[in-house]
């Protein structure tokens, strides 16, 4: 029996090998003005070519630099730049010095709010972890996802969830360069949003100022929110309903791991806005609030504009897109019945076209090589996991199963399998939040966790957890309220359906 750890380390390497020379700004204020404005905007400071003539990193990487970034590579990386000898050059390397545990090191000198960055919410994901954690039992947050116990024999629900989160959900974290897929691959910690990445290869070390959606993307896919900006929705992994539209019988390239149907985007996208524009890096990075609906659309003239890219002219409130050169005139919210709404609706109660609705989400611990019955569920929206079934299931030898922590990157027993009772887009739930206000929800907290060991025994069977299992959360597809938006406010939101609902 062999593993594919070599596989997976190898597509690793990869990976890594284009991070190697990534570089950080030094400007000493804040890091949204050290990085460059775009790609375009960076003057290159480097030869792109290697230059045998030249000492050093550059005389056998090729490299172009950004021109806040033209210094020595060993500012970043340590090691030694001018040394003449390879392993000498390399000696203390730090390969990539914006991950998490090198970001305050590395950056910090320069990047004054790093710290501050590496508390927010994208650095330390503690709110998806903590809400995932307390509904299988957990009695207290955490403060990052590096916190996350490890148990490699779980012996109750938590521990198996703990081993979920580490090995199956955390490939967005920004301690992993993303899966092997190429609409995912992406740098680690800074250089996740700040280096530009193109069918999983690393474009250049010109650092960006305002990452492009695609590096959202690199996280924010799957049926999540992000991809209902595009009007993605994937496919279900069963083989019978992906649907190939090739003329050959063969499927069309899934650089998000899984096919997608298309459906209405939202109504921004289409205008050409981008993630930023409403979520800017000083939200992003836990300094300040993003833009709501209201700051925009129920703008009054008297009102001080909520955002730098806010301005306004005679006909009222107008957007500076952060990617294009032009200005958008926002649209007020004069209907009347935006009055009657108001403080008893979310927008999106009305506005959203679609949300997601994939019911009871199945996550099986397989440690056993059991994988005839994954014949069919081959594509699994991870490329371990895919790799190894396809490989032990039509190739010529079977692999015990195994995946990676995705925070330390170590290969353990056990493979993490997935599958829904359902996958839908459908007509958004309303639900009620605490304060009575209507909201949508999701069934995001409708899982059922599995364990079978490596005797083939049952040690957890279709476990749920405790809590509600519908969460809000705000659908990213915009668009008019349509003529049924009052049975929205009515005949969806009453307490018994709702009730009903959040029970099954």
């Amino acid at each position: 029996m062999k593993t594919l750890s070599n596989m997976i380390i190898f597509l690793r390497m990869v990976l890594a090998l284009t991070l190697t020379l990534s570089l950080f700004s030094c400007d000493k204020g804040d890091h949204e003005e050290a990085a460059s404005e775009t790609q375009e905007a960076a003057e290159p400071a480097a030869p792109a070519i290697p230059d045998s003539s030249v000492t050093g990193c550059r005389g056998c990487h090729e490299l172009s630099l950004d021109r806040n970034h033209a210094f020595a590579c060993s500012r970043c990386h340590a090691g030694d730049d001018q040394a003449p000898e390879k392993d000498i050059a390399h000696a203390g390397l730090v390969q990539k010095p914006a991950a998490p545990e090198y970001a305050q090191e590395r950056c910090g000198d320069c990047h004054l709010r790093t710290h501050e960055t590496l508390e927010s919410l994208h650095f330390t994901a503690r709110n998806m972890v903590n809400m995932v954690r307390r509904h299988f039992g957990a009695a207290r947050d955490l403060g990052s996802a590096s916190e996350i116990p490890v148990k490699d024999s779980p012996e109750n629900i938590l521990e198996l969830t703990d081993d979920l989160l580490r090995r199956n959900c955390l490939s967005c974290h920004l301690n992993s360069g993303g899966d092997a897929y190429p609409g995912v691959i992406r740098g680690t910690g800074c250089a996740s949003c700040h280096l530009e990445f193109r069918d999983g290869a690393l474009l250049s070390h010109h650092f960006v100022r305002k990452p492009a959606d695609t590096a959202c993307l690199s996280c924010h896919y799957g049926n999540r929110v992000g991809s209902d900006y595009y009007g993605w929705f994937e496919h279900d992994f069963k083989h019978e309903y992906r649907t190939p539209y090739q003329i050959d019988g063969s499927y069309p390239p899934r650089p998000y791991g899984v096919e997608q149907h298309r459906l209405a985007p939202d109504v921004h996208q289409r205008a050409g806005m981008t993630c930023i524009d409403c979520h800017p890096g000083r939200q992003l990075m836990g300094e300040s609030p993003g833009i709501s609906c209201i700051d925009c659309h129920r703008w009054q003239k008297d009102d001080r504009t909520a955002a730098q890219n806010l301005e306004t002219n005679e006909l009222g409130l107008t957007l500076k897109l952060a990617h294009e050169q032009r200005q958008l005139q926002v649209p007020p919210a004069t209907d009347t019945r935006h009055k009657d709404y108001n403080d008893t609706a979310d927008c999106q109660v009305c506005h959203a076209q679609w949300s997601y609705m994939d019911r009871s989400t199945h996550l099986l611990r397989l440690d056993a090589e059991n994988y005839e019955d994954w014949a069919d569920l081959v594509v699994q929206s991870s490329y371990e996991a895919e790799l190894l079934l396809s490989n032990s299931i039509y190739g010529e030898e079977s692999y015990p199963p195994a995946m990676t922590d995705k925070l330390t990157g170590i290969e353990k027993p056990g493979l993490w399998l997935k599958g829904y009772d359902t996958r839908r887009w459908e007509t958004p739930f309303v639900t009620t939040d605490s304060s009575g206000k209507f909201q949508i929800a999701r069934p995001i907290l409708d899982l059922v966790l599995s364990w079978v060991d490596s005797n083939g025994e049952t040690v957890f069977d279709s476990v749920r957890g405790n809590g509600k299992e519908f969460r809000t959360y705000t659908p990213h597809t915009t668009g008019p309220a349509g003529i049924f938006y009052r049975q929205r406010l009515t005949d969806m939101a009453t307490p018994k359906k709702n009730g009903a609902e959040q029970k099954k």
